[in-house]
């Protein structure tokens, strides 16, 4: 069971509008997850007569890591854009040009950013103690419905490279090359500042020394620091690769959780319920979210 669950926990983990998660759309089944759904529907027939107990698990793990991988994805594109946001009121104030558009963006974004990024680790541990409780299991038939879930995800993942690996590839080369001129300049300014600390500055030598030297070195500085945000955007679109591939996996195990959700209607209240939160197993169990509430889940938790 552990190796299932390790791979799968890989798998997972390979801008914020004020108020909403943005990107991390409620989930859809749109044209290219229509095999998804007809596979998650024979899955879950397929396993509707498992034990309660591990149909609660089940739903638990699909439901824990749409969470987990939806607020993953929102917080790394919230980085990007703040990446780009920082970069530019950074250009406009070494400039002294007017930075109140940029700073009164980067003001909306950070505070809910801030929060989503509080439900992420949130919803990480959740996830966790999830997987840890999985990982204690022994039975097959449980370990093999989690089995299906993993390999049809990694079909989804292989056949969105196969299909972009033209512009993938375009998009790293260039971000290589970039960071190649980068690094040199970064290497070059990084021996200018260690010559300058090199120097035999003593006490008495005259103000204006320490003046130069301390004026050369914040300099060369602030050179650096332009060229490591000229690398941190050129990687950006090759980032964006990987929160794509977050957000088709939240919308896989959204649908898986869709299929799952009628048979776990029909069991005993109490394995409806959600297990976990971020401090370990709930006392005081909640009911699962309904499937079309899951985007919304994201902000409410647990």
């Amino acid at each position: 069971m552990s190796m299932k669950l390790i791979a799968l926990i890989a798998f997972c983990t390979a801008s914020l509008s004020a108020n909403k998660i943005e990107s991390a759309e409620p989930p859809t089944i749109t044209k290219e997850f229509v095999s998804t759904d007809l596979e998650a529907t024979s899955w879950a027939k397929k396993y509707q007569n498992a034990e309660p107990a591990h149909l609660q698990l089940l739903a638990n793990l699909l439901y824990c890591s749409y969470r987990h991988a939806a607020l993953d994805e929102a917080v790394r594109n919230g980085l990007i854009t703040h990446i780009k946001l920082v970069n530019s009121m950074r250009k406009l104030s070494n400039d002294y040009l007017d930075v109140e558009q940029v700073a009164t963006e980067l003001m909306q974004k950070t505070t809910p950013f801030l929060r989503i990024c509080i439900y992420r680790y949130q919803a990480y541990k959740q996830w966790q103690h999830c997987i840890h409780c999985l990982e204690k299991q022994t039975s097959p038939l449980l370990s093999q419905a989690i089995d299906s879930i993993q390999k049809h995800g990694q079909l989804i993942v292989t056949d969105y490279f196969k299909n972009n690996t033209a512009t993938f590839d375009s998009l790293a080369l260039q971000a290589s090359n970039i960071a190649t001129e980068k690094q040199k300049k970064i290497d070059y300014s990084n021996r200018i500042i260690k010559t300058y600390l090199t120097q035999n500055l003593h006490s008495t030598s005259p103000a204006e020394a320490f003046l130069m030297r301390n004026d050369a070195i914040m300099q060369t500085l602030n050179v650096m620091e332009n060229d490591t945000y000229i690398l941190l955007e050129a990687i950006a679109p090759v980032a964006q690769y990987k929160n794509n591939i977050l957000r088709k996996m939240a919308t896989v195990f959204a649908i898986y959780y869709q299929a799952l959700y009628p048979y776990l209607q029909k069991l005993e209240p109490s394995f409806q319920a959600l297990m976990f939160d971020q401090n370990g197993l709930l006392e005081k169990r909640i009911e699962l979210p309904k499937p079309n509430l899951l985007f919304s889940a994201l902000e409410s938790g647990p």
